[in-house]
C-alpha cells in the first residue's frame, strides 16, 4: 500500500523577455520547455516507490514531501539536515544545500543544467555535505561559461567539508571553469567521474583525499594545446607562466590542474586516466600515493608537490610531461612507474635552479642534509625514465637503496647539456639495479666514499642509435642487468649488488662486446 506524503508541487509562470536593443546589447533568459500534466504523473509514480525524503526534478514544478525545502525560479534549496534522493532534470537551474545540519544527497538519474552558475552549491552544511551516486545511476551536471557570482567556480561547489561516494556515474561538463571544488576537505571513496573542465577539475583547498573510484579527466584543452615549459622550476602556475610559488589559495583562474590541493593530498586507490593542460596532479604541501593506475598526459608536471612526495606503490605510466614528478623530496617506495618528459624525469627543486648545467659543472660530493636540501630517494619499485632533459636530477642529493631504476637521457641532441643521473651535492647507490644511458658530459659517478653498493660509468667512442639493446654480463654469462635505449648514447651508468670489485664483466652494446675490470667502487672506463 501507498504511504500518502506531501506533495509540494511548485508552478512557477514563465516569462518571456523579448531581445531589446540596447546601445548595441541585448538581454535575453532561457525559455524552459512547458512541463506537461503527463509529466508531473510520472515523476509523481517515480517518487513514490522512494523511501524517506525526495525531491523529483522538474522544470518551474518539481516535487518533493519535505517542508524544509524552498523552490523558487526553479532554485531548489535543502535548509535542513537529512537524507535526500533526488531524480528527474532541471535544464536551466539549481540545487542549494543551506543548513547548519549534515546533509546527505543520493543522485539517481539526475541530470541538471545551471547556464549562470553552480549546478549543485553547498552553501552552508557544517556537519558536511554526502553526495552518494546510486548503483547504476548516470548523472550529469553542467554550467554556462559565465557565472552571475564569478567566486563559485565550480559545477559542484562546497563551502564546507564534502564527500563523494557511491557506484554510481557522474558527468560533470565545467564550461565557466572548475568541475568539483570544496573549500574545506574533499574525499572521494568511490564512484566513477567523468570531467571536462575549462579550469581545475578536481580542487579540495585545505585536503584531498581519494580512496577508490574511476577518474577520466581533461582540462583544459589537454596537454597537447599546452606550451612547451621552460625549466622555471615552477611550483604551481599555469604552464608558460612566471609564477615561482603559488599562494595557499592559488588564484583559481589560470589553474588546469587535474587534482589539485593546497594541503595534503593522499591517493589510496582507484583508476586515473587524466589529460591536463596544467599539472595532471598538483599540491601546494604533501602529495601520498599508495595505490592506485595512473595513465597521465600533462602539459607541465604529471605529478607535482611543493614539499613532499611519496610514493608507495601504484602503477603509474606518465606519456607525456614536461617533468614527471617534482618535488623537494622525492621519495619511491614501490611501484611500476614509466615516466616520459620533454625536461627532467624526476626532479627534486626548492624553485631555484642552482645547478649551472656543462663540462665545468660538478657536484660537490660533499656533506648534505636531508631537511634543507633537496632530494631523491628510491627504496624499491620500478622507474623507467625518458627523458629530454635530465633523467633523474636533484638539485641536491640523489639516493638509490633499492628497486630497479633504468633512465634513457637526452642523446645527441642540440642546447643545454644534460645529465642522466643529476645531483648537485652528491649521489649514493646502496641498493638495487641502476642503468641509465645518456652524454658523458655530465654523466656522474656515484659516491664512492658514502655509497656501499659498486658501481661503473664506460664512455664509449662515439655515439650509439637509440633501440640498442644493452645487457650486462658477469663471468659466467649471467645477465646483471637490459635496456633497450631511447635514444642515443655514448655513455653508460650501471650499478647492482652484483658487482664486485677485482671481477670481470661483459657489455654487450647492440652487436658490440667489451670487457670490463671492476678496478674500484666506482669505476670509469673509456673505449677510444
Amino acid at each position: 500500500m501507498k504511504i500518502k506524503n506531501i506533495i509540494s508541487i511548485m508552478f512557477v509562470s514563465i516569462v518571456l523577455f523579448t531581445l531589446v536593443a540596447c546601445s548595441n546589447t541585448t538581454s535575453t533568459t532561457t525559455v524552459l520547455p512547458e512541463v506537461t500534466e503527463e509529466q508531473i504523473v510520472e515523476m509523481t509514480e517515480t517518487v513514490s516507490v522512494i523511501d524517506g525524503l525526495y525531491i523529483g526534478l522538474l522544470d518551474n514544478a518539481t516535487i518533493t514531501n519535505s517542508t524544509n525545502i524552498e523552490m523558487q525560479n526553479n532554485t531548489i534549496t535543502i535548509k535542513s539536515g537529512g537524507t535526500y534522493t533526488i531524480t528527474g532534470i532541471l535544464n536551466d537551474g539549481q540545487v542549494v544545500v543551506d543548513t547548519n545540519e549534515a546533509v546527505v544527497i543520493n543522485l539517481d538519474s539526475v541530470s541538471i543544467t545551471n547556464i549562470d552558475g553552480a549546478a549543485i552549491y553547498i552553501e552552508d552544511a557544517d556537519g558536511s555535505t554526502t553526495i552518494n551516486l546510486v548503483e547504476g545511476t548516470s548523472n550529469t551536471l553542467t554550467d554556462g561559461s559565465t557565472h552571475s557570482d564569478e567566486e563559485i567556480t565550480a559545477v559542484l561547489y562546497s563551502k564546507d567539508d564534502l564527500i563523494l561516494q557511491g557506484s554510481g556515474t557522474l558527468t560533470v561538463n565545467a564550461n565557466y571553469n572548475d568541475g568539483i571544488v570544496s573549500k574545506d576537505s574533499l574525499i572521494i571513496n568511490n564512484g566513477v567521474y567523468i570531467i571536462t573542465s575549462q579550469g581545475d577539475a578536481i580542487y579540495g583547498k585545505d585536503s584531498l583525499v581519494i580512496n577508490d573510484g574511476e577518474f577520466t579527466i581533461l582540462t583544459g584543452e589537454g596537454s597537447a594545446a599546452a606550451p612547451v615549459q621552460e625549466d622555471t622550476m615552477s611550483q604551481g602556475g599555469k604552464p608558460g607562466s612566471s609564477n615561482i610559488f603559488s599562494t595557499e589559495d592559488e588564484v583559481d583562474e589560470g589553474s588546469f590542474k587535474g587534482l589539485k590541493t593546497a594541503g595534503l593530498l593522499t591517493i589510496n586507490d582507484g583508476t586515473f586516466t587524466i589529460d591536463s593542460y596544467d599539472d595532471a596532479i598538483h599540491s601546494n604541501n604533501e602529495i601520498e600515493i599508495y595505490d592506485g593506475t595512473f595513465t597521465i598526459k600533462s602539459g607541465d608536471d604529471a605529478i607535482h608537490a611543493t614539499t613532499l612526495l611519496t610514493i608507495y606503490n601504484g602503477d603509474i605510466t606518465i606519456s607525456f610531461s614536461a617533468e614527471g614528478l617534482e618535488s623537494f623530496s622525492v621519495i619511491i617506495n614501490g611501484g611500476d612507474l614509466s615516466i616520459t618528459a620533454y625536461d627532467d624525469g624526476i626532479n627534486a627543486t626548492n624553485g631555484t635552479n642552482s645547478s649551472v648545467g656543462g663540462a665545468a659543472d660538478h657536484p660537490e660530493y660533499g656533506a648534505y642534509d636531508l631537511e634543507t636540501d633537496p632530494h631523491i630517494i628510491i627504496n624499491g619499485g620500478s622507474v623507467l625514465v625518458n627523458s629530454g632533459g635530465d633523467g633523474i636530477d636533484a638539485n641536491g642529493v640523489v639516493i638509490i637503496n633499492g628497486g630497479e631504476t633504468i633512465v634513457n637521457g637526452k642523446g645527441t641532441s642540440t642546447g643545454m647539456i644534460e645529465s642522466p643521473i643529476d645531483f648537485d651535492i652528491t649521489g649514493i647507490v646502496n641498493g638495487g639495479t641502476v642503468i641509465a644511458t645518456g652524454t658523458s658530459t655530465m654523466a656522474y659517478q656515484f659516491d664512492s666514499v658514502k655509497s656501499t653498493q659498486n658501481s661503473l660509468v664506460v664512455t664509449f667512442n662515439g655515439y650509439y642509435n637509440s633501440n640498442t639493446l644493452i645487457e650486462i654480463l658477469d663471468s659466467n654469462q649471467n645477465t646483471l642487468g637490459t635496456m633497450t635505449t631511447s635514444d642515443s648514447f655514448e655513455t653508460l651508468i650501471f650499478s647492482s649488488e652484483e658487482l664486485v670489485k677485482g671481477e670481470t664483466y661483459t657489455l654487450i652494446i647492440g652487436s658490440d662486446a667489451y670487457t670490463i675490470t671492476l678496478s674500484s667502487s666506482s669505476s670509469v672506463s673509456i673505449f677510444s
